[in-house]
């Protein structure tokens, strides 16, 4: 056998580190199986302070190594294990300064320290702001939803004739002015409604039961009509907890890419308040269908499921949510966003 030793300065991630376990080299040269090692596999005795043992197992034979430790140096770092030309495995020698193989007859094991883990720093994703050019249709719906909030929050909420995107965020951010949770959650649904024709939920409750069917073509038609609210979206086939215990794959999930939204309002407290809870209680309880909306706030993604019965607020990984570092002034200051719950707030 021929052995390459290189050290390094952290005993403990050196004895950790060897991750990979390579089968015997058969006879025509080539690597057979590969192998998991462990960290049971691995015995550190910081007690002696001298020592460690390794004992692999390869199909049944077994090859163990001792090596020494100092305080200043650590292990071996990577191990390869040759066959002779011949292909006739090397005799028993002595390799290096308190390191032996007990047994060079047995197959051969190689050995590898993984790569320093590195921490992986979160993207920013506000960085990259997405452009949107609206439509003539896109900018009558945004004018026409945010007159619908501004008559629900009374006078004194100017809305342009010609209002844009950032108009609508505006007005909507009034909702929290003021109001409890409880508060904000009523009138977005008031206003939800106010968008449809009269008696249309109770029409939809007695047309088209909670099915599958009913799910499927809920969701495709969400994907298709609220681009100018949330941005891009595609319908997908997942898993769906239909009933507690049961779950079944259909075509019922809109995922939307990156939420228009909760960019432009770049705060967790006007998500949950003014989109999530409202939309999946306007779903859930007025057209009868449940609707659980999953935001993702690492790349502001989120998940609409339709079919699946929403949990209460305070068990919804929402409600937890800090607020975003660097864009709010609250981010440092608190663990978790303030707006989404007034009265835990106040309780604090």
């Amino acid at each position: 056998f021929g052995f390459k030793i290189a050290w390094l300065n952290d005993p403990q991630r050196s004895i950790e580190s060897l991750c990979t376990c390579v089968s015997p080299v058969r006879s025509t040269g080539r690597l057979h199986t590969q192998h998991s090692l462990r960290p049971t596999d691995l015995y550190h005795h910081h007690s002696l302070g001298l020592a460690t043992f390794m004992y692999l197992a390869a199909e049944g034979h077994p090859v163990s190594a001792c090596w020494a430790l100092t305080p200043q140096l650590s292990t071996i770092a990577t191990m390869h294990c040759l066959r002779s030309p011949a292909n006739h495995y090397m005799p028993h020698r002595y390799l290096h300064r308190n390191f032996w193989v007990t047994q060079p007859h047995r197959p051969a094991v190689r050995c590898k320290v993984a790569e320093p883990a590195v921490a992986i720093v979160a993207k920013d994703p506000f960085l990259e702001q997405t452009e949107y050019n609206d439509t003539m249709v896109d900018k009558a719906f945004i004018k026409l939803f945010t007159q619908k909030i501004a008559d629900q929050l009374g006078p004194g909420v100017c809305v342009p004739n010609d209002a844009s995107y950032d108009d609508f965020v505006r007005v909507s951010k009034e909702i929290l002015r003021g109001r409890s949770t409880a508060e904000q959650h009523a009138l977005v649904q008031r206003v939800l409604l106010s968008l449809l024709p009269p008696g249309l939920p109770a029409i939809f409750k007695r047309v088209f039961p909670p099915t599958q069917w009913a799910a499927e073509i809920s969701a495709a038609v969400a994907s298709l009509g609220f681009y100018w609210l949330v941005g891009d979206s595609e319908l997908q086939t997942q898993e769906v907890e239909v009933a507690p215990g049961v779950k079944r794959q259909q075509r019922s999930v809109v995922h939307i890419k990156k939420c228009r939204y909760l960019e432009s309002s770049g705060c967790v407290g006007l998500c949950v308040n003014m989109c999530k809870v409202p939309t999946q209680s306007f779903f859930t309880d007025d057209f009868g269908l449940p609707l659980t909306m999953n935001p993702n706030f690492e790349d502001l993604s989120c998940d609409m499921v339709f079919g699946q019965t929403p949990p209460p607020l305070t068990e919804d990984a929402a409600y937890q949510q800090s607020c975003f570092v660097p864009h709010c002034s609250l981010a440092k200051s608190v663990e978790v966003c303030p707006k989404t719950d007034t009265e835990r707030t106040k309780a604090r």
